[in-house]
């Protein structure tokens, strides 16, 4: 995934997960790190602005 995006010393995945987000999920996101080599990820907060993306107004 890194080489596709990038190089991967300089690629970092934030991860943002609502409050209905299962912490299943948030472990298997993090799995999916581990599996793509994806040496640098945060998990972060989600801001309104980011929930908008994620509840579009129909």
């Amino acid at each position: 995934m890194a080489q596709k995006y990038g190089n991967e010393h300089e690629l970092i995945v934030l991860i943002k997960a609502d409050e209905k987000a299962k912490y299943n999920n948030v472990v298997d996101v993090m799995d999916e790190m581990l599996i793509n080599r994806v040496a640098r990820y945060a998990i972060v907060d989600i801001t309104d602005n980011d929930k908008s993306f994620l509840h579009p107004i129909p």
